[in-house]
């Protein structure tokens, strides 16, 4: 099939287009369409092949394939995409992580923000303590002294790493366990984000 400048353009335009709404779409809708688009996904050790079928992608980059016709036969010979990735383990859980792509929390992880949070609870609470003993902190914030010490201890990370979390931008595999796991911190705020993985 020949195309011209101006078709292929306008195809480009299409395609940024519908990746600009992906988000906004309902999720039966993308569903369809990667169902009808993709012949096969398999997840290997260190890829993640994709088989694409590219005459069903072009009806939906033009807006022309209905979700509800993905049972469609396949037309056309089949694109292999092979991409770089590797699991890897975020606390309790696992994430693909696609090479080349930003190692990083798509949105903020709730757990940090806590942990956040209670530190900096915890500093002013010590601030304005006038001396009294930790333990009957504790028993103001209602938690254990061993938990008060640990929370508490956060308020001296780096700025650079408290703001990446409270943004999202913390590494894949850096978790709230893996915070609160962590023994002593580097004095050096450097140290502590090359330690955590920031840098």
């Amino acid at each position: 099939m020949t195309t011209t400048v101006a078709t292929r353009k306008a195809l480009i335009d299409q395609a940024a287009d519908l990746a600009r709404r992906w988000q906004e779409l309902p999720a039966s809708e993308r569903r369809g369409i990667l169902v009808a688009c993709l012949s096969r996904i398999e997840i290997k050790t260190e890829t993640v092949v994709l088989v694409l079928r590219p005459l069903r992608l072009l009806e939906a980059i033009r807006g022309r394939l209905s979700p509800c016709r993905s049972d469609l036969p396949d037309q056309g010979p089949s694109t292999v995409l092979t991409i770089p990735a590797r699991v890897k383990r975020t606390g309790m859980a696992k994430k693909l992580v696609i090479e080349g792509q930003t190692e990083t929390a798509a949105k903020p992880n709730r757990s940090l923000l806590r942990l956040i949070a209670q530190a900096r609870q915890f500093s002013d609470l010590v601030a304005s303590s006038n001396g009294r003993p930790i333990r009957d902190l504790a028993d103001e914030a209602g938690v254990s002294r061993s938990y008060f010490t640990r929370v508490f201890r956060l308020s001296f990370l780096a700025p650079g790493i408290t703001k990446a979390i409270i943004q999202g931008r913390q590494p894949a595999e850096f978790s709230a366990i893996k915070l609160m796991r962590a023994g002593p911190f580097a004095l050096r705020w450097s140290d502590q984000r090359r330690e955590f993985g920031f840098d």
